[in-house]
C-alpha cells in the first residue's frame, strides 16, 4: 500500500491558515457591508435634514417673496399720485378710445401732463423694481388707460385665467397662476382696483412680473453640495414645467429639451400635493404595527430618479399658498459617496490585517503543526517497515503526548514483530518437521497416494503411485488436474469420485478402475475444515489411494 507523500500544501499547517483566511476575509466583507450600510442610512438622514432645512428657508423666501408682490402691488394702486393721475385720465376719458379722442386727448394740456407724471412715476417704480416687465392701467370695463407697452392702450384687456386679481382685504385668499410670457418664461400679472375717497373702484393697476428674483433665490446653492439642485415647478398652461431652477453646469440645458413639460417621480408626487415627508405617530392606534412599513415607504418617497432619470435623494414641498413644487435634490452618488467611500478604506484596512495575521498565524501554525508533520512523516517510514523510527517529542502539551504515545505503539509494534517472527520460524519449523515425517510415511506405503486440493489439482503423490503408473518420479503429477493426470474412462471415474467426496464430508466412496491391464481399487475420501459456525464445514480437498486389486 503506497502511502501519500505529506506537503505543506496539503497539511494541517495551509487548513488552518487557509481557513483563518477565509473567516477574516469573511468576518471584513459583513463589517464593510453593514459600515456602508449603517453609514448610508445615517448619510440619508443627514443629506434629507440639510435639503428639508435648504427647502424650508427657500418656501419661507418664496412667500415672503410673494408676499412683497402683493403689498408692493397694493401700494401702488394707493398711491396719491397715481390716483390723482387716474382721476385726471378718467375725467377726460370716461369710454373707450377712439382715433378721434386719441388725437384730442394728446393736445389736451391736462391729460399730458396727467399721463406724462403717470408715465415718469412707474418708470421710476421700474428702474428699481427689476422683476416689474409692465405696468397697466384699466378702467372698469377693461379698457387700458396707460401702460408701459404702449401697444396695449387703447386696447381691452381681459383680466381672465391668466391674471391673479385680488384686493387689499382678500389677497392671502387668491393663489397666483402662472403664464408663458412672450420670451417663453413663466411669468405671472398681478391686478388689484384703485379705490376713490369714497372706496369705489375707478380703476385697475395690472402688474406683469418676471420671476428672475426667484431664479437668484433658487439657484443659490448653500448647504447643497456639488450635485445639489432646487427648482419650482408649476402648471403653465397645460404642462408642468419649471418655473425656476438651479442648473447644474456639468449638464447644460438644451433650448428646447423641455418643451414638453418635465416630469419625474417628485414632480409627479408634488402636483398631487404629496410632500417627500411621512409624518408617524406609533402611539396611534391606527399606526400599531404598520410603522416599519410607513418608515420603508418614507425612504422610498426620498429616494427616487429625478427629471434627467439619475439617482437623486429629494424632498418635495407642495406649497399650495403659492400654487408651486418646490423640489430640493442631491445626487445619490454625492451623498452616500463618504459611506462608500468609508466602505473602500474598512475592506482595504480590514484585508491588510487580515493579510498581516494571515502571516502571523502561518508562523504560529508552522510552529504548531511541525511536530504534527513529523510525527505522521515517522508514521510513514513505520508503516514502510521502519520499525526503529521514533517521532521527536518537542513538546509537554497534547502533540507531546501523542508523539510519546505514537512511539510507545511502534515500540510495542516492534517487540510484537519480533514475537511474531520468531513464532513464525518455530511453526515453519514444526510444518517442515511434520512434513517431512508425512513425506517419510507416504513414501513407505506399499499402496499409492494422490492428495487433490478444492480445485481438482494434486499437490502430494507418492513413489508407490508412480511405480503403478509406470513414471519416473512420482513429481510428475503434482499440479496436475485430476481429469488431465488420466485418461479415458479412468479419467472420469476418477473425476466423479474426487466430486462425491467433495459434497459428501465424513463419506468414503471407492472405485474400480484398470491402468495397464490391471485392476486397481481407489477409495476417496473428503477432507473437511470447520467453518465459521459449528454446523458449517469448508472443503479443502480429497485424499485417493490406489490399491493392486490382485493384492487386497
Amino acid at each position: 500500500m503506497k502511502f501519500p507523500k505529506i506537503t505543506i500544501s496539503t497539511s494541517l499547517l495551509f487548513k488552518i491558515a487557509g481557513s483563518f483566511f477565509l473567516l477574516a476575509g469573511f468576518t471584513v466583507l459583513i463589517i464593510t457591508i453593514s459600515t456602508n450600510v449603517r453609514g448610508r442610512n445615517a448619510l440619508e438622514e443627514s443629506v434629507f435634514d440639510r435639503l428639508s432645512v435648504a427647502s424650508s428657508l427657500k418656501e419661507y423666501q418664496l412667500v415672503q417673496w410673494f408676499d412683497g408682490q402683493y403689498r408692493e402691488v397694493i401700494l401702488l394702486s394707493e398711491l396719491n399720485d397715481v390716483l390723482d393721475q387716474v382721476n385726471v385720465i378718467l375725467r377726460l376719458n370716461r369710454r373707450p378710445f377712439d382715433a378721434e379722442l386719441v388725437g384730442k386727448l394728446k393736445q389736451n394740456t391736462a391729460y399730458i401732463n396727467a399721463y406724462e407724471r403717470l408715465d415718469r412715476t412707474f418708470k421710476n417704480i421700474r428702474s428699481i423694481k427689476p422683476q416689474i416687465d409692465q405696468i397697466s392701467i384699466l378702467n372698469r370695463g377693461g379698457y387700458v388707460l396707460y401702460s408701459t407697452d404702449r401697444q396695449k392702450e387703447g386696447k381691452y384687456l381681459s383680466l381672465g385665467n391668466t391674471t391673479t386679481y385680488f384686493t387689499k382685504e382678500e389677497r392671502n385668499l387668491y393663489k397666483p397662476t402662472f403664464y408663458s410670457a412672450p420670451n417663453g418664461k413663466p411669468s405671472i400679472t398681478f391686478a388689484t382696483p384703485i379705490l376713490n375717497a369714497d372706496k369705489q373702484v375707478v380703476a385697475v393697476v395690472a402688474v406683469d412680473l418676471n420671476l428672475q428674483d426667484v431664479d437668484r433665490l433658487i439657484r443659490e446653492k448653500t448647504g447643497l453640495g456639488r450635485t445639489g439642485e432646487t427648482y419650482v415647478v408649476g402648471s403653465l398652461e397645460t404642462k408642468v414645467t419649471f418655473l425656476a431652477r438651479s442648473e447644474d453646469k456639468d449638464k447644460p440645458e438644451k433650448n428646447d429639451e423641455f418643451k414638453d413639460g418635465v416630469t419625474s417621480f417628485a414632480i409627479e408626487q408634488v402636483m398631487q400635493g404629496k410632500d417627500s415627508f411621512i409624518a408617524i405617530d406609533a402611539d396611534s392606534p391606527d399606526n400599531q404595527g404598520t410603522e416599519t412599513s410607513n418608515i420603508r415607504e418614507a425612504r422610498a418617497n426620498r429616494l427616487y430618479n429625478n427629471y434627467r432619470n439619475v439617482p437623486v435623494i429629494g424632498v418635495y414641498n407642495w406649497i399650495d399658498a403659492l400654487n408651486l413644487g418646490l423640489i430640493a435634490e442631491m445626487t445619490q452618488a454625492e451623498a452616500f459617496a463618504p459611506a462608500d467611500r468609508l466602505a473602500r478604506e474598512t475592506l482595504q484596512l480590514g484585508l491588510s490585517a487580515a493579510g498581516l495575521l494571515l502571516v502571523a498565524v502561518y508562523l504560529l501554525s508552522r510552529r504548531i503543526t511541525q511536530p504534527i508533520l513529523a510525527i505522521a512523516d515517522t508514521a510513514v517510514l513505520v508503516s514502510k517497515g521502519q520499525m526503529n523510527r521514533k517521532a521527536p517529542v518537542v513538546t509537554n502539551d497534547e502533540i507531546g503526548a501523542l508523539a510519546t504515545a505514537f512511539n510507545k505503539m511502534t515500540a510495542e509494534m516492534a517487540q510484537s514483530g519480533e514475537r511474531l517472527a520468531v513464532y513464525s520460524r518455530s511453526l515453519e519449523q514444526e510444518i517442515s518437521q511434520s512434513k517431512g515425517q508425512l513425506t517419510a510415511i507416504t513414501s513407505q506405503m506399499a499402496d499409492g497416494l494422490i492428495v487433490v486440493n478444492a480445485e481438482n489439482r494434486i499437490v502430494q503423490c507418492n513413489r508407490a503411485l508412480a511405480d503403478l503408473l509406470q513414471l519416473a518420479t512420482e513429481f510428475d503429477l503434482l499440479g496436475s488436474l485430476i481429469s488431465e493426470a488420466f485418461i479415458g474412462k479412468v479419467s472420469s471415474q476418477l473425476s466423479s469420485l474426487v466430486a462425491n467426496a467433495a459434497n459428501n464430508p465424513n463419506q468414503v466412496f471407492s472405485e474400480q478402475i484398470s491402468i495397464h491391464d490391471r485392476p486397481i481399487s481407489v477409495v476417496g475420501m473428503g477432507v473437511f475444515m470447520e467453518g465459521e459456525s459449528a454446523d458449517e464445514s469448508v472443503y479443502t480437498g480429497t485424499v485417493l489411494l490406489f490399491r493392486n486389486a490382485n493384492y487386497s
